[in-house]
This record gives C-alpha cells, structure tokens and sequence, in this order.
C-alpha cells in the first residue's frame, strides 16, 4: 500500500473493483458466486465516492470530521440515501408486497425513462413494475415514485397520471390498467392520503417496507 492513503480509501477501492468483476463476469452469462455479496457491498462503495473521497482533506485533519459530515449532507441524502431508498422500494414490490399493490404476480420491478414530448422533457421513472399475462405477454402493472426526504403531494401523483398517459398513448401493453405507486420515508401530504383513500394510489412508507409481512401491506391501491 502506498504511504499516505488511508486504509479505508483502499478496502473501498477493493471492494468497487470486485464488484465490477463480477458485474462483467455476470453480463458475459458467466456464473459467479460473489456477485449477490458484492452487490450488497454497493452502497459503501457509493458513500465513499459521493461523501468521503471529496472531503479526505478534512477527514485527516483533527476535529475537522463533524464539519465535513454536516457540510455532505445534501449529497448524502441525494446520490446515497436517496438511490438506496429507490432500491429498496423495488426490491419490496417484487419480492414481499401484497399481489393487490402491483396489481399482479410482479417479474421486474426496475426503473426508466418516458419521454414528453409536447411538454419537451422526459419523466423518470423511480419504479417501473412489469408481469405476464396469460399467453405470458409481459404487460406493465404499475409505476411509481419513491421519495426518501422530499414530501409526497398531489403533484407527484399528477406526474404519474401524465407518464400513464403517455404510455396508453404509446399504446404500451398494460399500461391503460397499470396502478400508481407512491413510497415515502416521510409522512405524505393530506392531497395524497384523500386520494390513497378514494382508491387513486398507494401509498407505502417504511412501516409498510420494513413490516413484518405481506399482512402488513400499503393502503390499498386504485387505477387514479
């Protein structure tokens, strides 16, 4: 190891770099045991570069530390916390929520991108939840947004009415009946639980995410 980087830089550095093995090594339909383990290691390997690569100066320097952590925290909670969050959702549809959230047996729940073209912009996507039909068609089942400190209102919801919208138009297999997904790691504005409760959306907040089962599911959804 060089003098003068920290040991930390380095086992990071390690750790960024076994996962792009394996990442490769599982594109080229290689099998490879390590790349559920490192996948999970993703998350240091995103703090390092986001919050204590920029501020090793102050990190090295005696009673600097608490300083540069307060001055990260935008970052933390935007390219860490809030990418995270977003994996977390999609991980929660696919695997452990109730059938009714997603509307059907979800096989993909990622994310995406649809363009606007009469408003000239593009609508990301935080959760883009695809199944099959019955002749085994893959068909949208919903999309939704998930939103770790930012609050959740009426405008977030009028957003994914529109990016339905836009898919129907597009004539998007699913898409006229696909349900609209709301997660929140903060309390929701009164606008969106009226709507959750009017059947226009679920909604989902971490005691849904981190409940104890699909017993503990989200308020129940609706078409919106």
């Amino acid at each position: 190891m060089p003098p003068g980087r920290p040991l930390a830089e380095w086992t990071l550095a390690l750790a960024a770099s076994s996962l792009a093995r394996s990442t490769e090594s599982s594109a080229a339909g290689q099998p490879c045991r390590k790349a559920a383990r490192n996948a999970r290691a993703w998350p240091l390997v995103v703090f390092h570069h986001a919050i204590m690569r920029p501020e090793w100066s102050r990190l090295e320097r005696r009673g600097q530390a608490p300083q540069a952590w307060r001055d990260s925290a935008r970052r933390f909670a935007g390219n860490v916390v809030g990418p995270r969050f977003e994996q977390i959702c999609r991980d929660w549809v696919q695997d452990y929520a109730p059938e009714e959230i997603a509307g059907g047996v979800p096989s993909q729940a990622g994310h995406g991108v649809v363009n606007d073209p009469e408003r000239k912009t593009a609508h990301e996507i935080d959760i883009v939840v695809s199944g099959n039909d019955a002749t085994g068609q893959r068909v949208l089942l919903a999309i939704g947004e998930a939103k770790w400190a930012e609050p959740m209102g009426a405008g977030h919801l009028a957003r994914l009415r529109r990016v339905r919208e836009l898919l129907v138009r597009n004539g998007h297999p699913g898409a006229e009946t696909a349900r609209l997904l709301c997660f929140s790691g903060s309390e929701p504005s009164g606008q969106l639980r009226r709507a959750a409760a009017a059947g226009e959306v679920s909604l989902a907040g971490l005691d849904d995410l981190y409940g104890p089962g699909p017993d503990h599911g989200a308020s129940q959804p609706g078409r919106g």
